[in-house]
């Protein structure tokens, strides 16, 4: 299983902050993240790589929905 790592994250478009940003809150989590075979989480909001997870989250943190 291999995740998303900080340079493929920016090769999809992301600042290096937010790649950043992205991997730390993934090692914060990691515990609790069940990672399928393809390196990505389930989620109710579909299946999401690590820099997925967190636009994902910031979204609803901007919206106050968490």
């Amino acid at each position: 299983m291999k995740v998303q790592t900080i340079a493929e994250m920016i090769e999809q478009g992301a600042t290096e902050e937010e790649a950043r940003q992205a991997n730390n809150l993934f090692q914060l989590l990691r515990p609790c993240l069940k990672v399928n075979k393809v390196g990505r989480f389930d989620t109710t909001a579909g299946d999401k790589t690590v820099l997925g997870l967190y636009r994902t989250l910031k979204h609803y943190q901007s919206t106050g929905a968490i």
